[in-house]
Protein backbone atom coordinates (compact mmCIF):
# COMPACT_ATOMS: atom_id res chain seq x y z
CA UNK A 1 0.00 0.00 0.00
CA UNK A 2 1.36 3.36 -1.00
CA UNK A 3 0.83 6.56 0.95
CA UNK A 4 1.46 9.99 -0.52
CA UNK A 5 4.52 11.83 0.73
CA UNK A 6 4.07 15.27 2.25
CA UNK A 7 5.44 16.98 -0.85
CA UNK A 8 2.98 15.04 -3.02
CA UNK A 9 0.05 16.05 -0.81
CA UNK A 10 1.18 19.66 -1.11
CA UNK A 11 1.12 19.42 -4.91
CA UNK A 12 -2.33 17.80 -4.90
CA UNK A 13 -3.62 20.47 -2.50
CA UNK A 14 -2.30 23.27 -4.70
CA UNK A 15 -3.68 21.68 -7.87
CA UNK A 16 -7.11 21.20 -6.25
CA UNK A 17 -7.66 24.97 -6.29
CA UNK A 18 -7.62 24.86 -10.08
CA UNK A 19 -10.45 22.30 -10.19
CA UNK A 20 -13.18 24.56 -8.87
CA UNK A 21 -16.27 23.41 -7.03
CA UNK A 22 -17.26 20.72 -6.15
CA UNK A 23 -14.16 18.73 -7.13
CA UNK A 24 -11.53 20.98 -5.56
CA UNK A 25 -13.21 21.00 -2.15
CA UNK A 26 -13.81 17.24 -2.45
CA UNK A 27 -10.09 16.60 -2.96
CA UNK A 28 -9.20 18.87 -0.04
CA UNK A 29 -11.75 17.14 2.21
CA UNK A 30 -10.22 13.79 1.29
CA UNK A 31 -6.84 15.10 2.42
CA UNK A 32 -8.17 16.76 5.58
CA UNK A 33 -10.34 13.90 6.81
CA UNK A 34 -8.51 10.80 5.59
CA UNK A 35 -11.94 9.40 4.69
CA UNK A 36 -12.57 7.26 1.63
CA UNK A 37 -13.59 8.77 -1.70
CA UNK A 38 -17.13 7.36 -1.64
CA UNK A 39 -17.65 8.47 1.95
CA UNK A 40 -16.72 12.08 1.21
CA UNK A 41 -18.52 12.16 -2.15
CA UNK A 42 -21.70 10.81 -0.53
CA UNK A 43 -21.60 13.12 2.49
CA UNK A 44 -24.98 14.65 3.25
CA UNK A 45 -25.57 17.81 5.25
CA UNK A 46 -27.63 15.77 7.72
CA UNK A 47 -24.46 13.85 8.68
CA UNK A 48 -22.74 17.02 9.85
CA UNK A 49 -22.91 18.35 13.37
CA UNK A 50 -21.62 21.84 12.73
CA UNK A 51 -21.94 22.98 16.34
CA UNK A 52 -19.53 20.21 17.38
CA UNK A 53 -17.41 20.23 14.19
CA UNK A 54 -18.23 16.54 13.79
CA UNK A 55 -19.15 14.32 10.87
CA UNK A 56 -21.31 11.34 11.76
CA UNK A 57 -20.79 8.64 9.15
CA UNK A 58 -23.68 6.17 9.46
CA UNK A 59 -23.01 2.44 9.56
CA UNK A 60 -24.60 1.81 6.16
CA UNK A 61 -22.05 4.11 4.49
CA UNK A 62 -18.96 3.07 6.46
CA UNK A 63 -16.63 0.43 5.06
CA UNK A 64 -16.77 -1.97 8.01
CA UNK A 65 -20.43 -1.31 8.79
CA UNK A 66 -19.72 0.55 12.02
CA UNK A 67 -20.86 4.15 12.47
CA UNK A 68 -18.06 6.67 12.84
CA UNK A 69 -17.87 10.11 14.40
CA UNK A 70 -15.08 11.99 12.65
CA UNK A 71 -13.91 15.26 14.19
CA UNK A 72 -13.49 18.03 11.64
CA UNK A 73 -10.62 20.49 11.71
CA UNK A 74 -11.38 24.17 11.31
CA UNK A 75 -10.01 23.96 7.77
CA UNK A 76 -12.39 21.08 6.95
CA UNK A 77 -15.29 23.11 8.35
CA UNK A 78 -14.25 26.03 6.10
CA UNK A 79 -14.17 23.76 3.04
CA UNK A 80 -17.66 22.46 3.83
CA UNK A 81 -18.97 25.98 4.44
CA UNK A 82 -17.68 27.02 1.02
CA UNK A 83 -19.76 24.26 -0.57
CA UNK A 84 -23.04 25.47 0.91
Amino acid sequence: DRVLEDWELKLVWQASHKLGSPFGPLVRLLILTGARREEVAGLSWAELREDAAMWHLPAERAKKGNPLDLPLSSLAVQELAALK
